[in-house]
């Protein structure tokens, strides 16, 4: 019997789409009736689909983009001198995004009592975004290479994972390409615009 969503192990079901919805008269405490399993955890879990901080939550995704657009326009159009300054800052809100995307994943094992495996897995963007960090004076592309392949492996985790609402997951996957999209331009820049 499923007491909440996260908590049942099923290993023989494989859900196919997770982003359907049911109707109104099947869902309880803004779940659908489910059960669906995951199929990286093996958890059984049912599918988000009510959404009351929505607007709230896609605000602040959006607003969650300035700082990289900021950073990266300092490096377009500061003196070549300078331009590191605006890497540095990028680099360091993407640091921050990252462990950011990774204590969401921690809370919500911790408050679902989910596999120990969660836990693990929730602290690989903050170890990803520490070595992004240190590579930064030694090779500043490479440390936005780091950052950008943790927002590329995070946002193919959470699109894919049925325990986050489905707007949350079609509103990060639009994010993070934006995201991917302004690191490969920070890379670009850097390779075009970094003197020597």
């Amino acid at each position: 019997m499923v007491q909440d969503a996260f908590i049942n192990r099923k290993s023989a079901q494989r859900p196919g789409r997770f982003d359907r919805e049911l109707p109104s008269s099947q869902m309880a405490c803004g779940y659908a009736a489910g059960p669906f399993v995951s199929p990286w955890t093996g958890l059984e879990a049912h599918v988000v689909t009510t959404e009351p901080h929505a607007r709230v939550r896609t605000g602040l995704m959006v607003a969650g983009l300035i700082p990289f657009g900021w950073a990266l326009a300092y490096v377009a159009f500061a003196d070549p001198a300078r331009l590191q300054i605006g890497a540095v800052i990028f680099e360091l809100y993407a640091a921050v995004i990252l462990s950011f995307l990774g204590g969401m994943r921690w809370g919500r094992a911790i408050a679902r009592g989910e596999a120990a495996w969660t836990l693990v897995e929730a602290v690989v963007p903050a170890v990803l975004a520490f070595v992004a960090l240190l590579l930064i004076p030694v090779a500043t592309i490479l440390g936005v290479a780091a950052t950008g392949l943790g927002f590329a492996i995070w946002m193919l985790r959470d699109v894919r994972d049925m325990a986050w609402p489905i707007g949350f997951r079609r509103e990060r996957a639009i994010v993070s390409v934006i995201v991917l999209l302004l690191h490969l331009s920070l890379a670009v820049l850097l390779a075009v615009r970094l003197p020597g």
